[in-house]
């Protein structure tokens, strides 16, 4: 696999660290969520769109209060099934894109894209979420664990 074809994950931390297990050893939690292991940039156009997503990341907390499930999961993963027009990119749908290219260059080719799930059900409030989460982007590899000092 050459660098063009590596495939980015746009969240700073591995799926596995949106989960909690239970009491009675059972994995629960956004990122355990099947679907995002089967469909190509599902996960990637999740962490763009859901923006309390890194607060679950090696959650801590109260296991009642931890989200597990919210209806922008399927919203995300009908577009990463969204089929590109041939005039917009060279990839066959929203997730194999979302797995080829940084944030920023994903938005700027889906505000071009009219019916771009995520843009229509939360209307122009999910660019502002997706630019301010852009922002944050920085490229980390699978084996480097990203550290919050400030945060105990």
């Amino acid at each position: 696999m050459n660098e063009q074809d590596e495939v980015l994950r746009w969240s700073p931390y591995p799926r596995s660290a949106y989960t909690i297990t239970t009491e009675e050893g059972f994995v629960a939690g956004l990122g355990a969520h099947p679907i995002f292991g089967q469909v190509a940039g599902a996960w990637n156009i999740f962490w763009l769109t859901y923006a309390q997503l890194d607060s679950l990341a090696y959650y801590k907390g109260d296991l009642s209060a931890y989200v597990t499930s919210c209806d922008a999961v399927a919203v995300c993963v009908g577009a990463a099934l969204q089929v590109t027009p041939p005039n917009i990119t060279e990839h066959s749908c929203l997730g194999d894109l979302a797995e080829q290219v940084r944030p920023k260059q994903f938005i700027e080719v889906v505000a071009k894209f009219p019916t771009f799930l995520p843009a229509v059900f939360f209307s122009e409030r999910w660019f502002a979420v997706a630019k301010s989460r852009a922002a944050r982007y920085r490229v980390v590899p699978d084996n480097v664990i990203v550290g919050n000092f400030r945060k105990v």
